[in-house]
């Protein structure tokens, strides 16, 4: 996503309830849900190997968030939700391509089993890469009218990094305004090196959000999303 611009031409976005907007990231609105069937399962060293037939989407990417339903082998251990997969092989195609993943499992070693259930992972975000120690602000959106939410309007917020985070020393800033063009202040702050997400309940004066990295030990690439 581009960074925040406060010129009148540049184009303005704004928030739709229940739809998150990336002010740092991207998420792609043209590759689908990876969905599998699952065919076989094992594991040894806490580590899961899961065979999956693809129904439809694309083939799975490693950090992708694998969620997994329907097995039977030892009680349903590989009964996973939003687990990141850490390798992926054997996939040559799209529809009915046969391969495996990998993802972390803490659980008594299991012998390959034939299995069958259902997997899903949606599209990886991309981040957009920081500088370090340099202030960068993120696209700023549009609230929805108080009349339309309520007096009650929450943000949701979110910071996450994709690949590397920082080593320690990190803050994020949701900012509000009236205007797009500013003044912004401060609303909340994330200064976990993890990410991490918080919620924010603003006064009905508050037009615009956007979310700003003020400290950064490290170059990284973040996503940064507000919802409302």
């Amino acid at each position: 996503m581009p960074a925040f611009s406060a010129s009148p031409f540049d184009i303005g976005y704004g928030l739709q309830p229940g739809i998150p907007g990336y002010s740092f990231g991207a998420l792609s609105n043209i590759v689908d849900n990876t969905n599998a069937f699952v065919t076989n399962v094992a594991l040894t060293s806490n580590v899961a190997t899961v065979s999956l037939k693809l129904r439809d989407g694309a083939i799975p990417v490693v950090n992708q968030l694998i969620s997994i339903q329907g097995t039977q082998t030892a009680s349903g251990a590989f009964n996973v939700t939003n687990v990141a997969i850490a390798s992926v092989s054997g996939f040559a195609s799209g529809d009915n391509s046969v391969g495996t993943v990998t993802f972390a499992l803490t659980h008594a070693n299991v012998s390959s089993t034939p299995d069958s259930g259902q997997a899903s992972a949606p599209p990886l975000e991309t981040g957009d890469t920081l500088t370090p120690t340099v202030a960068t602000s993120g696209r700023a959106f549009a609230l929805a009218p108080v009349n339309v939410l309520g007096n009650a309007r929450s943000i949701a917020w979110r910071v996450s990094f994709p690949s590397t985070p920082p080593s320690s020393s990190f803050e994020a800033d949701l900012m509000g305004s009236i205007k797009q063009s500013g003044p912004y202040f401060k609303l909340d702050k994330i200064t976990s090196v993890s990410g991490g997400t918080q919620t924010y309940t603003p006064l009905a004066q508050i037009n615009f959000v956007r979310i700003d990295v003020v400290t950064n030990d490290a170059a990284t690439a973040i996503v940064g999303t507000v919802c409302i």
